[in-house]
């Protein structure tokens, strides 16, 4: 999912604007295409899980990835729509992605280095 709109082709860059405009003026679209979003991460997590374990822990790490990594893709996408487009959408996707590593990994090394992480 992520891998195809970002690699769209300049030339479509003004149709996948106008498309995620008219998505977002238009409720029934909006509601339709958060749903699809919710039954696409369900999907990526039951596959996921049949690679790495369906017990309580793993399912609830698989499912906190996959809505961080949309939810993170999502926001790179809306910062390229309230720009008109005219920013890079596919390094705003490369720096949502790097921001989001970067959170992981600060909360595994507390975790590893035996600190709890910040609870709020």
């Amino acid at each position: 999912m992520f891998r195809a709109l970002v690699s769209t082709s300049e030339s479509e860059l003004p149709t996948l604007l106008l498309r995620k405009r008219v998505i977002a003026a238009t409720p029934s679209l909006h509601s339709r295409a958060v749903e699809r979003r919710h039954m696409w991460e369900a999907s990526v997590v039951e596959e996921l899980r049949d690679r790495y374990g369906r017990d309580a822990g793993t399912t609830l790490a698989l499912r906190v990835t996959v809505a961080a990594v949309t939810a993170a893709f999502h926001v790179a996408l809306e910062i390229w729509i309230e720009s008109d487009g005219r920013r890079d959408l596919a390094a705003l996707v490369a720096d949502a992605m790097d921001i989001l590593a970067d959170g992981t990994a600060r909360t595994v090394s507390l975790a590893s280095a035996g600190r709890p992480a910040a609870r709020r």
